[in-house]
């Protein structure tokens, strides 16, 4: 019996561990999604004020440069999702990672003399030890 409760405390603490570091990644997977929205919507807005200087002037001496800071801003667009889109995708990764620390884990504890896992949801989210996942539901 005393075994059962050392190899329970020992499990929560790892819980623990592993789910203090999933709520981490959480927290830096969104604050990386809230910089993309914020990077993305400044963009836009100088795109949107460069095409109203184009289409404000007159005369034609600041087209090139209009152009110019269009193409810029576009480059500059692109180049930020792209490198957000890498930056979120290890994100996942080592959320992945956590997923199978967790995973392995639960197969080392012998389930017929120690049922933690009733009490204790995936740390990913879940149900009865296991993870839940939305396939098609992804940033």
């Amino acid at each position: 019996m005393a075994n059962n409760k050392s190899d329970e405390s020992s499990v929560r603490a790892f819980y623990e561990r592993v789910r203090g570091q999933v709520e981490f990644e959480d927290q830096l997977y969104n604050q990386r999604i809230i910089w993309l929205i914020t990077m993305q919507a400044f963009l836009f807005a100088t795109v949107g004020l460069l095409l109203q200087a184009k289409v404000g002037n007159d005369g034609s001496d600041i087209l090139f440069e209009v152009d110019l800071f269009i193409g810029v801003s576009a480059v500059v667009g692109a180049a930020v999702g792209l490198i957000c889109a890498r930056i979120l995708h290890n994100a996942r990764e080592a959320l992945k990672v956590l997923e199978l620390l967790w995973d392995e884990q639960i197969k080392l504890v012998d389930a017929a003399t120690l049922t933690p896992f009733d009490l204790l949801p995936h740390p990913r989210g879940g149900v009865d030890g296991k993870p839940y996942h939305i396939p098609f539901v992804r940033s």
